[in-house]
């Protein structure tokens, strides 16, 4: 597709940063990234972004270890 623009952030703080300037409707995060973890930075997404479509995505080889994090972000009242 064109006409959509992709920006990358290395690290949660830097996505939360990059929010405060840019449009952004869909947000790919990775459950593990570098300082906070990407179940909090979905979080702070919804939180000060709720139109923002969060999809989450982990290249974990034990699928219980996404589970479980994915459970608790879902129980987790944003």
């Amino acid at each position: 597709m064109t006409g959509y623009p992709v920006f990358a952030a290395a690290t949660a703080d830097e996505a939360i940063e990059r929010i405060q300037h840019e449009t952004v409707g869909v947000a790919l995060v990775d459950i593990h990234m570098p300082g906070h973890d990407g179940l909090w930075l979905a979080e702070q997404l919804r939180r000060q972004s709720p139109d923002i479509a969060v999809i989450m995505v982990t290249g974990m080889l034990e699928v219980s270890g996404a589970l479980d994090s994915l459970q608790h972000a879902s129980s987790t009242t944003w």
